[in-house]
């Protein structure tokens, strides 16, 4: 209180809001006061908006904006406490998660007595009147998951094709397990079917499998099960990746390594007229990538002048890049030296081991010249990257996709 008897309220309250104030008097030197009795109210936290708008259904991140917020305020959403962050008195972001599409309730309630609480604001979730049929829901299901149940179909219907993606996107991973010693690959086949049925992560499992039916590895030649759990992590992480990241990962697996003979694949020896093998060469272009023939971008194959269609590559291109696949062995166990001998293991990505590698110039797709002179690790990420920015890698593996 100032010498004309103004008294000024703290800008921030504490747990006593009421408040006793004396006021001596000045003309008998302060000998004689008079108490007045107050009680401080604070200034109601104002929300005006609340963005995302609509918020997505599932998992979210909000900013509120408004005024009057002071530094411990609470988003309350659906009548929940959200944890909030104090950014300024106009500002404050939370983070919750929905469970269905609808309009919900928000406020802001600032710290102290009282706990003043502002307006309420009604904020979308999910897309209102999607307009999803229970057959169009169906259908979709179909596609994007292992099948449509009388949960999924409604919850469709309710937040929207584009809110069933984004949940997808960001639901937890079903991985697989790493197999104990003693299993075999009767456990790797339940944990598919496990994902498949029950994982919340269908997008992402329906996906892995796709791929899983275009990069092909079979038991028929390995044994051991920890070679297909390691590949169908590898495959579910990727899902909704790039594709020269997947490439790059199907290429370096030690799983495929072994199928398709690229781990111990090594550089050409004049004396004993040994040649790189071309196995995994050939099916990372027929069969992984740009397919046999040049094709449009609608996926029509192109054809010359006498309606014969124009190979994308020849047996040169495919000497190119099994020279390319050379020098690559098995991960190394912990506590065992690295070689390019190393035994069958399949807990991480394979290695490069240069001295096995073939240092020669190679022939890529498009008539492109690899220069010699390439470490193991160098020639093989620019022959991804030759295979990556093929114009058929879209319509081919758009078509394998569907």
């Amino acid at each position: 209180m100032n010498s004309t008897g103004f008294y000024t309220a703290p800008g921030v309250l504490g747990n006593v809001p009421n408040l006793t104030i004396n006021a001596p008097s000045v003309l008998d030197s302060q000998s004689s006061n008079a108490p007045a009795y107050v009680s401080l109210l604070s200034n109601l936290p104002v929300v005006t908006s609340a963005l995302p708008a609509p918020l997505p259904v599932g998992s979210f991140t909000i900013a509120v904006g408004g005024s009057n917020f002071l530094n411990g305020a609470q988003i309350i959403f659906a009548g929940t406490m959200l944890p909030t962050t104090f950014i300024s008195s106009t500002s404050l972001s939370a983070t919750g998660t929905s469970a269905a599409a609808g309009t919900v309730a928000l406020q802001v309630i600032n710290p102290g007595t009282g706990s003043p609480t502002s307006n309420t604001l009604q904020v979308q979730v999910g897309s209102p009147n999607t307009g999803v049929t229970a057959a169009a829901a169906a259908r979709f299901l179909e596609q994007s998951t292992f099948g449509p149940t009388t949960t999924s179909i409604p919850h469709v219907q309710q937040v929207g094709l584009q809110a069933f993606l984004n949940e997808q996107y960001s639901a937890p991973t079903s991985t697989y397990p790493a197999p104990g010693v003693n299993d075999n690959m009767d456990v790797v086949k339940q944990r598919f079917f496990t994902n498949a049925l029950t994982g919340q992560d269908q997008l992402r499992q329906r996906v892995a499998w796709a791929l899983a039916q275009i990069f092909v590895v079979s038991n028929q030649k390995i044994g051991d099960p920890s070679a297909f759990t390691s590949w169908m992590n590898m495959l579910q992480k990727d899902a909704f990746g790039n594709f020269s990241t997947l490439l790059n990962d199907v290429t370096l697996s030690p799983t495929m390594g072994h199928y398709l003979d690229m781990v111990r694949n090594d550089k050409p020896d004049p004396t004993s007229g040994r040649e790189p093998n071309e196995n995994y060469a050939r099916e990372i272009l027929q069969l992984f990538s740009i397919g046999l023939s040049q094709l449009n971008p609608d996926g029509t194959v192109q054809v010359d002048g006498n309606g014969i269609p124009i190979p994308t590559y020849t047996q040169d291109t495919i000497i190119g890049f099994a020279h390319v696949f050379t020098g690559w062995a098995y991960p190394t166990k912990a506590g065992q030296t690295a070689s390019f001998y190393n035994g069958e293991y399949y807990g991480g990505p394979m290695i490069p081991f240069d001295a096995h590698h073939d240092p020669g110039d190679k022939l890529l797709l498009n008539g492109v010249t690899l220069p010699g002179g390439g470490t193991t690790q160098s020639d093989l990420t620019a022959a991804l990257q030759n295979i990556a920015g093929h114009p058929n890698v879209g319509p081919f593996l758009s078509k394998q996709l569907i």
